[in-house]
């Protein structure tokens, strides 16, 4: 059976399927077809024999083509192929009430990474399922995380799944990369933190610690983070207040308004079309009020981070900055 990706066209599983029998004089039972749609077309023996199905008639379904057979105890209704969603949907099926998507397969839903198989699913400790190639079973373990649930399919709450995302990679840039696309659009750095400190053992702790602090002080992206920690701390500069919103309303990633220095991060190689002009626009306008604009890119704030450093020291110090930076341990 192929696997496609849930953006794969949706399949309608509406009006066909009330016409198709048992036997003739046994439609299949409308509570079915309406578990069906809330799930994807996906149905568990249990939801089957709920509603009243025999074994026999089951097998007959499946012989029929009215159901298809995925796994022990999962089925597809009608003949439509598995996609990684319906997938996600089978692994809380088999896992019952209590089960839900976890790490990746959560992220997955809630646009933190890809989709990517075997799913991922969370079930109580005294459940019997087990491991097959497409899902992998993790048990609950107290202290670990919420017991909250949420969405459809099933599972755990935003911060914990961002928390077993950090923890299921050892590349800090990811780390940070998760923690600021989840706080700019999914939730806050304050509820991550609860979350955190819910849990006894976390990798990455004091790092994620670190990375919430300034998240929650106004950082937006990774690259914004990196700056802070890679050019500012590191070298002694002075922080930039961000973000900063010029008279003329337009808003810069930052500024260090008592010299009228703007700083621009960004994250492309650099913007393409009406974006760019917008940029350019602005910074002409700044500079007829005195406004001089730095930019820098991944590969300045990251790989040259001393170099842009010194840059940025120097011109802050034309500008009337007192201050004196200082070497970091990169610096040569």
């Amino acid at each position: 059976m192929g696997f496609h990706r849930s953006s794969d066209r949706p399949h309608d599983f509406g009006r066909r399927p009330q016409t198709l029998d048992v036997y003739a004089r046994e439609p299949l039972p409308e509570s079915i077809l309406a578990a069906a749609r809330r799930q994807d077309g996906m149905l568990s023996r249990g939801q089957l024999v709920g509603a009243s199905l025999t074994d026999g008639q089951v097998a007959r379904l499946v012989r029929g083509q009215v159901l298809t057979r995925v796994d022990q105890g999962l089925y597809l209704i009608g003949l439509t192929e598995m996609t990684w969603r319906r997938y996600a949907w089978g692994a809380v099926l088999l896992g019952g009430r209590q089960s839900r998507l976890m790490g990746r397969t959560a992220g997955a839903l809630e646009g933190l990474c890809p989709e990517i198989m075997p799913v991922e699913v969370l079930v109580p400790s005294a459940m019997g399922v087990r491991t097959r190639p497409w899902v992998r079973v993790h048990r609950e373990q107290t202290g670990a995380r919420s017991s909250g649930r949420v969405g459809a399919p099933a599972r755990t709450l935003v911060e914990d799944t961002v928390l077993d995302l950090c923890a299921s990679t050892g590349d800090e840039g990811a780390v940070i990369g998760f923690l600021t696309a989840a706080s700019q659009r999914l939730t806050t750095a304050g509820r991550i933190r609860s979350a955190l400190n819910r849990r006894t053992r976390v990798r990455h702790r004091r790092l994620i610690e670190a990375i919430l602090t300034d998240v929650s002080e106004g950082v937006r992206s990774p690259l914004e983070l990196r700056w802070i920690r890679d050019v500012e701390r590191a070298h002694g500069l002075p922080r930039a207040v961000r973000p900063y919103r010029l008279p003329s309303g337009e808003v810069a990633d930052g500024a260090w308004e008592e010299f009228k220095v703007l700083l621009e991060l960004d994250g492309r190689a650099y913007h393409d079309g009406e974006l760019r002009f917008r940029d350019w626009r602005r910074d002409n306008r700044g500079g007829e009020d005195g406004w001089l604009t730095l930019r820098y890119g991944w590969h300045d704030t990251v790989v040259e981070s001393c170099l842009a450093a010194g840059n940025a020291a120097r011109v802050l110090t034309r500008r009337g900055w007192n201050g004196r930076p200082h070497s970091c341990p990169r610096c040569n």
